[in-house]
């Protein structure tokens, strides 16, 4: 064999062996410590695309919650006097409670008191790994015990959640049953099919480097991506939920949202809008405030 014939192949074969060493350890990277965006940059955004209410700053009072391992999350809260309704607002990935300010000002208005919260490592909480709702379910855990002890063990806590704040309220149902209604948006059943979704846009097999960044992240991060899945507690989740999907959602494949609509047993209902991912409400803000406060009447004390 000719000397650049070898070259030749030695060269190809460092490309490949390139990618299949730096892609995977760029998905395990990237997943776990997204761009996030600031407060300020939220309400910028979500005020010139989505919705421009008007709200009182003062309705709004600080409040923190300690985690088992010291970590400190950073939130707000809205107190409707008298009211032992509450929701627990979730919001997606990259973005923080501001995101979620739009939900929160409905149920608000439903006579709902409103948690709002950052996520772990996104808003005013220190930087930190993401986890696509798996240790995010058991901080909402904690978070739930603490709002129990602030504000009374007689209220009554409903959660709403966005994409990865959606997959997050599925995620707590592990861990206690004492939620009354549950309003899932967009979420995902399993983070690998979203993660399909993303490389595939990058012309990749899925089937190869969707394993191997998970293999990855175990290693630097000690969470594989099947740590984000909730299929298999599926069966065992009682809490009244309400689903939204949209059926041209570029990020969540829909077909997460027909696994839940088939595999909850609790009652449940399933909506589909013609949206984008997570644009559901302000694309069909009348319909998606009448669906939840239908859904969730049923429920209430």
């Amino acid at each position: 064999m000719q000397w650049y014939f070898v070259l030749m192949i030695a060269f190809v074969a460092s490309i490949i062996g390139s990618v299949f060493a730096s892609l995977p350890l760029y998905l395990a990277i990237k997943t776990t410590h997204p761009t996030i965006l600031t407060r300020d940059e939220v309400t910028k955004l979500w005020q010139e695309e989505r919705f421009a209410t008007p709200y009182d700053k003062a309705m709004r009072q600080d409040i923190t919650f300690t985690m088992n391992d010291g970590y400190l999350i950073h939130g707000d809260y809205m107190l409707n006097p008298g009211s032992k309704k509450f929701v627990i607002c979730c919001h997606g990935y990259s973005v923080n409670r501001e995101a979620e300010l739009e939900y929160g000002l409905f149920f608000y208005k439903l006579g709902y008191s409103v948690i709002l919260y950052d996520q772990r490592g996104h808003g005013d909480n220190a930087p930190y790994k993401s986890t696509m709702g798996y240790l995010e379910g058991k901080d909402l855990n904690q978070i739930i015990d603490q709002v129990y002890q602030k504000f009374g063990g007689d209220i009554h806590i409903g959660l709403h959640g966005v994409s990865m704040g959606a997959t997050t309220v599925l995620n707590v149902t592990k861990y206690r049953r004492d939620i009354l209604w549950i309003v899932e948006d967009c979420g995902y059943v399993s983070f690998r099919s979203v993660l399909r979704v993303q490389i595939r846009k990058g012309h990749m097999p899925a089937f190869i480097f969707g394993p191997l960044g998970s293999f990855v992240c175990l290693l630097l991060y000690h969470f594989p991506f099947g740590a984000a899945s909730v299929e298999k507690n599926l069966k065992n989740i009682d809490v009244p939920t309400l689903i939204f999907h949209g059926d041209i959602d570029e990020s969540v494949p829909l077909k997460n949202a027909y696994i839940l609509n088939d595999k909850l047993k609790c009652n449940h209902k399933m909506v589909i809008y013609h949206s984008r991912h997570a644009c559901c409400y302000p694309d069909n803000k009348d319909a998606y405030e009448k669906e939840i406060e239908a859904f969730i009447k049923e429920f209430e004390y």
